[in-house]
């Protein structure tokens, strides 16, 4: 876990994925997929990244690794917190527990 500011930055958990789902809303919706959400972050708790603010989900990244290729996706930031580096801090995040697995 780490922290900048009053935004911090940690694994999601399954207690998250309502928060997420919300937060996604405001950008995407729903995905026929989203129910793996669950599975994902038990199989790769430290690739399924959260930014909380005030008890608040307001950024989510998800990040994948295959043993071959890595990538990340679903990135999103509340509108209300864009523009404020939580983006730029959730992708280093995930970028180095990626760069991590190699």
């Amino acid at each position: 876990m780490s922290r900048l500011s009053e935004i911090t930055y940690r694994n999601a958990t399954v207690e998250h994925i309502p928060q997420m789902l919300k937060l996604w809303r405001e950008f995407w919706p729903p995905q026929r997929n989203e129910h793996n959400l669950e599975r994902k972050i038990q199989k790769d708790p430290d690739l399924v990244c959260v930014a909380e603010s005030d008890g608040r989900i307001i950024g989510t990244i998800i990040g994948g690794f295959d043993e071959w290729w890595a990538w990340i996706y679903r990135v999103a930031v509340h509108p209300e917190h864009q523009r404020k580096g939580v983006a730029s801090h959730l992708f280093s995040e995930i970028h180095q527990r990626l760069a991590a697995r190699v």
